[in-house]
């Protein structure tokens, strides 16, 4: 795929990751996808006591109330699980060459880097940061 076709499909995964997505409670960080609507029947009657269902990765059911409307809560993703799913998945189709995954996601090469060392779990330095030449006094 070129660049601006994987650029378009990361921008489109993300944007169907996010919208709509709403915090379920305040203590959590888990996002939800709501979706809403009415179930009717043949004749467009409102189907009351009916149950809808998500199937595949992330499944959610809910009943239709009298009227036959309904409100479900599709479980999502954090932010940080969408972007480290984006690069792994990036980097598992360029055979793990982190420059062209660095260019296909709009990212540095670095900013791959230290993400793959934060996915590792690898210890920080206990060093101080270099000051950048400046001098502090």
């Amino acid at each position: 795929m070129t660049r601006s076709r994987w650029n378009a499909a990361a921008a489109l995964a993300l944007a169907c990751a996010v919208a709509g997505a709403q915090s379920a409670a305040a203590a959590s960080t888990r996002n939800y996808l709501t979706v809403q609507g009415v179930v009717l029947d043949h004749t467009k009657s409102p189907l009351a006591g009916a149950w809808v269902f998500c199937t595949g990765s992330r499944r959610a059911s809910a009943p239709t109330d009298s009227s036959g409307a309904y409100m479900l809560q599709i479980p999502g993703a954090t932010m940080d699980e969408i972007e480290r799913y984006a690069i792994t998945k990036t980097l598992e189709s360029t055979g793990g060459s982190t420059s062209q995954a660095a260019e296909i996601l709009g990212i540095s090469v670095r900013k791959i880097q230290y993400k793959l060392h934060e996915y590792e779990g690898a210890p920080k330095s206990s060093r101080e940061p270099v000051n950048g030449g400046g001098d502090d006094r």
